[in-house]
This record gives structure tokens, sequence and C-alpha cells, in this order.
């Protein structure tokens, strides 16, 4: 399962940084939050580079961006779905 310091580490921010970016608070620098993307309810998305990394917490599989995907921290994703609890890096450009 992808953790929050996974999320730090791919972003390249403190886990501190994810944390506040998570609750909405304003003690994040606007080029770091610049970093996140909208994204739907239960999912937490932010791009590096041409890069995007998607995190589904919620119960429902959730459908990734456009784009070629690199990497899954689970097997049973298809196409362009995002099961619950996994995450997925694609490049988007």
């Amino acid at each position: 399962m992808t953790t929050i310091t996974d999320v730090a580490a791919a972003a390249g921010v403190s886990v501190a940084t994810v944390s506040r970016a998570l609750r909405g608070l304003d003690h994040v620098r606007p080029q770091t939050r610049e970093k996140w993307l909208d994204s739907p309810a239960g999912i937490l998305a932010f791009r590096r580079s041409d890069v995007e990394c998607w995190l589904n917490t919620g119960s429902e599989p959730a459908r990734l961006p456009v784009g070629q995907v690199l990497l899954r921290s689970v097997t049973e994703g298809q196409g362009d779905l995002l099961p619950p609890n996994s995450a997925a890096w694609v490049v988007t450009s």
C-alpha cells in the first residue's frame, strides 16, 4: 500500500508538507501547492515534470488521466482504472 511517505518522496517534499496540503492548511508555499492537481473525491494527485502520481484512497476504482502508465502499486489495475487503495504514475505529455 502507498503511504504518505511514498507520496512525499515522489513529490520531492516533506511528509509534513504533504500532511498540511491534504488538510488544506495555508502553510504550504504556492509553488509547492501548484504541484497538487484538482482531482475527484478520494484521489490525491500531483504533478512532477511530465509525470502525474494518482493515489486512490477511496472505495471505488478511479479513472486515470490519459497517458502512459509507468508504474502501478498493485497488479490488478487494468486499462485506465485505478483500484481502491493503490497508486499509479502516469506520463501525461
